[in-house]
């Protein structure tokens, strides 16, 4: 595995657990209280092509978001969690 994609999915991950902090989920709640639900929106992320578009809106977004994106492909997945 290069290097490359080791940061950028580090990244992505990264994004994923900022996005559900923003959202008001507490990321390793998530993984505990809804495992296979986690499991699905990591590979998400990981396959999402909007990664840099994610860190930069994350970049210019303060905390507590009342939506995810509709960009993000995890949105739907993380509005039924809250």
């Amino acid at each position: 595995m290069s290097t490359h994609y080791c940061k950028s999915a580090d990244r992505k991950l990264a994004n994923m657990s900022l996005m559900l902090t923003r959202r008001g989920i507490d990321p390793a709640e998530f993984a505990r209280e809804v495992p296979a639900v986690a499991a699905r929106a990591i590979m998400t992320c990981q396959q999402c092509a909007a990664g840099d578009v994610c860190r930069d809106w994350l970049a210019r977004t303060g905390p507590g978001i009342e939506r995810v994106p509709a960009f993000c492909p995890n949105a739907l997945r993380f509005e039924a969690v809250t």
